[in-house]
């Protein structure tokens, strides 16, 4: 693991992440797809819009990502591909239910309340749980000095509670970017989150005075597949796939294209 936070904290192996300009563009904007013209089958995903670098935006506006490399990876040994839609976070579990979709990917961490109504696939990837601190908050060490101040947090993610057992007030927004944002801008003196997606801000933002802290007794978000429960043959196929695509070194090449340490 401290390895991965170490991977994490490093430049990040994308190229110019597009700045702050792309980033609310791309919060602002419709629902978009990646699109496919393969003739195998077609899976549909359902993504948050914008959860860096696990879902993020091309230049010209396209999906593209960690998890969309995984998945059509995966999609290459087991005969489908994917298009995926972006929607809102909250929910997204739902459309499983509703036969709108057939895979929900973006990060989602495994949690029992999650499990009872989902089943996922094996873990494809692992982070720990930091706070990402702003210019202002330079006393900030740990939970200590956040105590009756307001922390910037995704709505809907499994360790938001954690910010109150720590007394301090979470400040809930519809994206991990929008919380960094309200950090970045000094609304909130820190953001609560993945070491995954917040190092991809703290790299890509450095000029803005960012810097982030591991906690002690941190949590581990555990992120995988999501299907529709009782869907055995998918879960079986994403399976299969991410244990081919480890075993031939697919895996790592997609890792080191996102996280690397350039």
């Amino acid at each position: 693991m401290n390895k991965l936070l170490l991977t994490t904290l490093c430049a990040l192996a994308l190229s110019a992440c597009g700045g702050e300009q792309k980033a609310a563009e791309t919060q602002s904007a419709s629902p978009a797809t990646a699109e496919t013209t393969s003739s195998k089958p077609v899976l549909r995903v359902h993504s948050e819009a914008l959860y860096e670098p696990f879902i993020t935006r091309s230049s010209t506006n396209q999906i593209e990502g960690f998890d969309l490399d995984l998945l059509k990876a995966i999609g290459e040994k087991q005969g489908f591909d994917v298009k995926f839609e972006a929607r809102p976070f909250l929910g997204l579990l739902d459309s499983l239910a509703k036969d709108e979709a057939d895979i929900v990917s973006s990060g989602v961490s495994i949690t029992d309340t999650r499990k009872a109504v989902v089943d996922f696939s094996d873990v494809y990837f692992e982070g720990k749980t930091v706070l990402l601190l702003g210019k202002n908050a330079t006393d900030v060490q740990g939970w200590n000095e956040l105590k009756g101040k307001s922390v910037s947090v995704q709505q809907g993610t499994p360790n938001e509670h954690l910010i109150k057992d720590n007394g301090a007030t979470p400040i809930e927004t519809e994206s991990t970017w929008l919380a960094v944002k309200s950090t970045i801008a000094g609304e909130t003196p820190a953001t609560f989150g993945d070491s995954a997606a917040l190092g991809y801000y703290l790299h890509n933002y450095s000029k803005d005075g960012l810097r982030m802290i591991e906690l002690p007794n941190s949590p581990v978000n555990l992120y995988a597949f999501a299907v529709k429960k009782g869907n055995h043959e998918l879960l079986n196929k994403l399976n299969t796939g991410l244990a081919q695509i480890k075993s031939d070194g697919t895996y790592e090449q997609i890792q080191n294209k996102w996280f690397a340490n350039k």
